[in-house]
């Protein structure tokens, strides 16, 4: 069972959330995915500032295949629903 967070912090199942909701979360998360795609790997001097900045570039990517995911599932749920 899959579930979306909303920003107010509410729970909701993505098979119980409205086609309108639903339709504007996946708006959403494609907006977002675009934003993470222009993310580019980071190319820093020291050694140090290097090594922060691939931890930073890794928990981006995470997220970004979290919303990939998300968003097919949601899309999955609207094919279903017609």
């Amino acid at each position: 069972m899959k579930v979306w967070t909303t920003k107010n912090g509410k729970v909701i199942r993505i098979e119980d959330m409205d086609n309108n909701h639903l339709l504007n979360t996946i708006k959403f998360l494609n907006r977002r995915i675009q934003e993470f795609k222009a993310i580019h790997y980071p190319c820093m001097r020291s050694e140090v500032a290097q090594e922060v900045a691939e931890k930073e570039y890794d928990r981006a990517m995470e997220l970004f295949v979290k919303m990939v995911e998300m968003r097919n599932v949601m899309e999955e749920e609207m094919r279903r629903r017609e």
